[in-house]
């Protein structure tokens, strides 16, 4: 009980704390507060020594991953988010969840070692990802397509001899 209550208040203070300020747009606000987030959460997370995450950092990882999915579909006066961000902004919302879960499943200190990892990097990958959609928002070049495609991300056809 006591770990929901704690949970509890550290959720409705986190939504509190991201409230939108008159200066910026709301989507510019939440941009700038994800990517300060993932910052957060790299920190917190390289911290962190032996196979455990703490209920309050599993909820911050759960949270970051919505919001990412609620980026992906943001709409400003200049337009929708480009659709290749809209796509990596889905596939982090998809990453945070298969990594907690996979880190859940690790049979062995390797396995949560790479789930783990794998957390550190996309929170690496969130501020240039943050900046890029920054930059698209507030700025009116449509060289970028702007169609969103719900759950589609078009990817170039991976080659059978990649890597050789």
């Amino acid at each position: 009980m006591t770990r929901f209550c704690i949970a509890f208040f550290a959720a409705i203070s986190s939504l509190l704390l991201s409230v939108p300020t008159a200066s910026a747009a709301p989507s510019e606000t939440l941009i700038e507060a994800w990517r300060t987030k993932a910052a957060d959460l790299h920190q917190k997370l390289s911290s962190l020594r032996g196979n455990d995450i703490p209920d309050l950092i599993r909820l911050e990882i759960t949270r970051f991953g919505r919001i990412a999915g609620q980026l992906a579909n943001v709409e400003t006066e200049t337009g929708a988010m480009p659709e290749d961000l809209s796509c990596i902004f889905r596939g982090m919302e998809e990453e945070a969840d298969t990594q907690l879960k996979a880190f859940d499943r690790a049979s062995n200190p390797e396995k949560a070692s790479v789930a783990k990892e794998r957390l550190l990097l996309m929170f690496a990958d969130a501020g240039v990802v943050g900046e890029a959609a920054y930059l698209a928002l507030t700025s009116n070049d449509e060289t970028e397509p702007r169609a969103h495609v719900e759950g589609v991300c078009n990817a170039a056809p991976v080659s059978k001899t990649a890597g050789f």
